[in-house]
């Protein structure tokens, strides 16, 4: 993950396979979902499920909570 010109870069592995996106670096695109999820809106409108960020790698963890803090 990388921030370049107000938007976040990705590159993730999902369900369906390794994927690379990008996000517009603002709150209403990482949005709460229950209990420690998020779910991030790509600028296409694609939306990307975390169920839990507290799951995530240490070093993932880190580096996502780095640039979505909110």
């Amino acid at each position: 993950m990388g921030l370049k010109y107000g938007f976040l870069a990705f590159d993730v592995e999902t369900d369906k396979g390794r994927v690379n996106f990008m996000m517009k670096w603002q709150g209403d695109r990482a949005v709460d979902y229950g209990q420690g999820g998020k779910v991030l809106i790509d600028v296409n409108g694609n939306r990307y499920l975390i169920h839990d960020v507290s799951k995530l790698s240490p070093a993932e963890r880190a580096d996502f909570t780095r640039y979505i803090y909110w």
